[in-house]
């Protein structure tokens, strides 16, 4: 009987990387539904039982990929954030709110995958760790952002509202339901001027009397 280690030994890379890798192409490809432990062992050319050595089940394997989609989110929220005059609470948060987009844009199967909750064991300490850090840095931005009417508002609430924004944008327009919408045939100029209107509606709210430019 073949032993995990000899199918590992023999395959010619690192498995793990590969099947994860393999697995965001699929979910571009088909969505995250159609994803299977044995479709990926066939597209890399390995045994079905191979994929088991590392994953035992696709449960696993989007919890993999899910904590490496928030890592991977919050290291690009943190490096926009930190091009921003810290003084500027809101034009932090903004740039945070386009590094959210730009990472749906540039990786459209981690972004498909991470908030398939259902999908994943939520319990996994890796996973709940990457999340943590992302949603805690949407809170410290947002618990910066203070005056006009958000002056005293939990930083959590007023973290989810920032999200949220970001997060219809950027679902509608990473799934390309937005296509088809009379305007902008640009993609990231469209997403651009979405987030500059919500900052002009953040700031009206932050900073009563804020006249547009």
């Amino acid at each position: 009987m073949t032993s995990g280690a000899g199918l590992r030994a023999r395959y010619p890379g690192d498995l793990r990387g590969d099947l994860m890798a393999a697995a965001l192409d699929a979910v571009r490809e088909t969505g995250v539904a159609h994803v299977s432990l044995r479709d990926l062992a066939r597209r890399l050319g390995v045994s079905h039982a191979a994929p088991k050595n590392h994953f035992p089940d696709k449960r696993a394997l989007f919890t993999a990929l899910a904590t490496e989609a928030h890592e991977i989110l919050a290291t690009e929220l943190g490096a926009a954030v930190a091009e921003v005059p810290a003084d500027d609470a809101l034009a932090r948060l903004m740039a945070g709110g386009r590094a959210y987009l730009r990472f749906a844009r540039e990786h459209r199967g981690h972004f498909a995958v991470m908030w398939q909750e259902d999908l994943q064991d939520r319990s996994d300490p890796a996973l709940l760790g990457a999340s943590a850090r992302t949603f805690g840095l949407l809170v410290e931005l947002a618990a910066q952002v203070s005056g006009g009417v958000l002056a005293g508002r939990d930083p959590v609430l007023v973290a989810l509202l920032a999200w949220s924004l970001a997060h219809g944008v950027a679902d509608l327009s990473s799934g390309g339901a937005l296509d088809d919408v009379p305007g902008t045939p640009d993609p990231v100029a469209r997403d651009t001027a979405l987030l500059d209107l919500m900052t002009e509606v953040l700031r009206r709210a932050v900073e009563p009397g804020a006249q547009s430019p």
